[in-house]
């Protein structure tokens, strides 16, 4: 995972791995924890300009064995999932990561060595937890599950008879059963009646539409707000205006002014205008819409937010080679993404929603050149979630990716903050 922000144009340094989330569910369908996905950089060393700022460059080399990343940062304050590489097994890398909510995932075929089985003893012993990964696919991995919290079962692979021992042979040794890359919602149901406690997969990061369920008249007029904020016609008077009707979105423009543009210094900030001259239009306009749009999120399992965020800025950064205005970019991106937020299908969407033609047919409809490159970094996006390869279309898309998905999880961090109590 790498970030480098906008203004120096300087080359990022070498990236050996990006890293995506992917979140993980208990029975209430809340996120307990995410899984960390690594995927290789497609040239590691390669130069590259992406615009922007302070150039520092953060590695996941072999696993957590040299963690420069904020975990909190990157998974707030659950617990994360990640799989454990040989060198973290053979003990010969230090493992840096909070051993209180680090979970190494260890294959079930490594049970077999006595090695690997004593050094997840000893990662037990230092307060880590141990989820036997593939549990599915080996027999036996007594050895391993007797130090386990987690056994993962991979629903796409195992049949559900075999899942179902499994789940009970896990209940007998008080280990908690999560049952990975579930594809639908009736895989997802299926598991809960079957002793599963823990979820993950498609089904829990992009949720199954509802044919036929439409936008409600409050969360209708929320989504209008926000596209009226994402119009870059939209001017000072009007944000102030859209602004004063809504309390609470003022109460954090003011505290996000506050915070300086680039996490300076503190400073009393007492007018919306005042705001708007510290950090620009566009970024609180962004800013506001985010958070409208957010409130709106229609199933707290999903990540849906993040991956809103990630989409709308790989869109912004990607538009300037390509010719297209970052801004129109970001809010095509942003808006194509109604349908994971609102579990609302994109047609009854742009039906119900007042944007120009141009804005739909690119946010919407993958048509026009803008619409293209929010088609591309849609598959790209569902690549990353099932494991596939990148899409063709999309140039240094791994860094860009890694970039957006550093700022996105920022962008929610400072909202959470901003929303909760002082």
């Amino acid at each position: 995972m790498a970030e480098h922000e906008e203004s120096s144009g300087a080359a990022p340094a070498a990236v050996d791995r990006v890293v995506a989330r992917q979140p993980i569910v208990g029975l209430e369908h809340e996120i307990v924890a995410f899984q960390l996905v690594n995927r290789p950089a497609p040239e590691v060393g390669r130069s590259t300009s992406h615009g922007a700022g302070a150039g520092e460059t953060l590695t996941m080399s072999a696993v957590l064995g040299d963690l420069t990343v904020d975990l909190s940062q990157l998974v707030g304050d659950v617990r994360v999932f990640c799989a454990a590489g040989p060198e973290v097994l053979a003990d010969s890398t230090v493992v840096t990561a909070p051993s209180g909510r680090t979970v190494l995932m260890v294959p079930a075929e490594l049970g077999a060595d006595p090695a690997v089985v004593e050094r997840c003893r000893l990662l037990v012993q230092e307060g880590y937890s141990i989820a036997v990964d593939r549990l599915d696919r080996v027999p036996g991995a007594e050895a391993l599950l007797a130090l386990a919290d987690v056994a993962v079962i991979d629903l796409q692979q195992c049949p559900r008879p075999r899942a179902e021992e499994l789940v009970a042979r896990c209940r007998v040794l008080g280990v908690t059963a999560m049952a990975a890359r579930c594809p639908s919602e009736d895989d997802l149901t299926w598991a809960a009646a079957a002793g599963f406690e823990l979820f993950h997969g498609p089904a829990v990061q992009r949720p199954v539409e509802v044919n036929g369920r439409t936008l409600a008249p409050s969360a209708l007029a929320q989504v209008q707000l926000a596209s009226e904020l994402l119009d870059e016609r939209l001017d000072f008077g009007r944000v102030e205006a859209i602004l004063a009707h809504e309390p609470a979105l003022v109460v954090q423009v003011l505290h996000l002014a506050s915070l300086g543009a680039a996490g300076g210094l503190r400073r009393d900030v007492h007018s919306v205008r005042e705001a708007l001259v510290l950090l620009g239009t566009v970024r609180i306009r962004q800013w506001a819409a985010i958070t409208v749009l957010g409130q709106q999120v229609s199933r707290v399992s999903s990540d849906a937010l993040a991956v809103a965020l990630v989409r709308a800025r790989m869109c912004e950064l990607l538009a300037q080679p390509r010719g297209l205005d970052r801004g129109f970019a970001f809010t095509a991106g942003l808006l194509s993404t109604l349908d994971l937020l609102l579990g609302v299908e994109l047609t009854e969407v742009e039906k119900r929603v007042d944007v120009g033609s141009a804005m739909a047919a690119a946010a919407f409809r993958r048509e026009t050149p803008l619409g293209e490159l929010v088609g591309l970094v849609r598959d790209y996006q569902d690549a990353v979630d099932e494991g596939e390869p990148a899409p063709a279309g999309l140039s240094d898309v791994e860094l860009v990716a890694a970039m957006a998905f550093c700022w996105a999880t920022a962008h929610i961090s400072a909202m959470e903050r901003t929303l909760q109590p002082s």
